[in-house]
């Protein structure tokens, strides 16, 4: 029997396993043969021993299996031993996902991301407001002082004066706010943006690891 009928015959017995771990095992042992080099072949058939022989222990749930001869390279796991590590990643992280300090810190964050963007736009509108009454409060003088002109020339001077000055004052301020707004609320809105895509991808990844742990369990 050659490497090629070996292979060959194993991936028809193990017809009965998922395609994914199907083709897990048929690669481990194709690395297998593939440490072993060409000129073990008949060396690795003979160890390993039938085809049949081989999908059974696999069936039955005992893995992947070698002889007593290593020919793996070292540093290298089987697909087994893979998986192995991938469920006690999953057991961590479900154990993450099931903390209350991991519940406790993703609640924090969000609130800690939405406050932040209130107090921007808080200030942003505070100053508006202040703007706003300021120019009112202008304009309030610039009437004040025209009527006191007839009544109180030089009061009403000083009135009309401060009012323009104020009107002055608002015509500056009102467009520095307005490029203020401009160039700051894409920046937030951006930020708001990733952070909440930061959050939704962390709990997705969480999600998943929790899915391949259920699944994993279900095998």
């Amino acid at each position: 029997m050659t490497r090629t009928e070996f292979i060959a015959e194993l991936r028809g017995r193990l017809h009965l396993l998922p395609p994914e771990e199907r083709e897990n095992a048929i690669q481990f042992y194709e690395e297998y043969f593939d440490d072993a080099g060409p000129e073990n072949e008949q060396a690795v058939i003979k160890e390993l021993g039938s085809p049949e022989n081989v999908a059974n222990k696999i069936l039955s749930g005992e893995g992947n299996i070698v002889g007593a001869q290593s020919w793996r390279t070292p540093g290298k796991n089987s697909p087994a031993q893979s998986d192995t590590a991938g469920l006690k990643l999953a057991v961590v992280v479900l154990a993450l996902i099931s903390s209350p300090i991991w519940l406790t810190a993703l609640l924090v964050l969000a609130a800690v991301l939405f406050a932040a963007v209130l107090a921007v736009l808080a200030v942003l509108i505070a100053v508006l407001a202040v703007a706003l009454a300021c120019a009112v409060v202008c304009i309030i003088c610039l009437m004040l002082g025209i009527w006191l002109l007839f009544t109180d020339p030089l009061n009403g001077a000083f009135v009309l004066s401060v009012g323009l000055m104020g009107l002055g004052g608002a015509m500056i301020c009102f467009p520095l706010l307005g490029l203020l707004w401009k160039k700051s609320w894409p920046h937030i809105r951006q930020w708001s943006k990733k952070a909440a895509s930061t959050i939704s991808s962390t709990c997705k990844k969480a999600y998943g690891q929790l899915k391949k742990f259920v699944a994993n369990l279900s095998h």
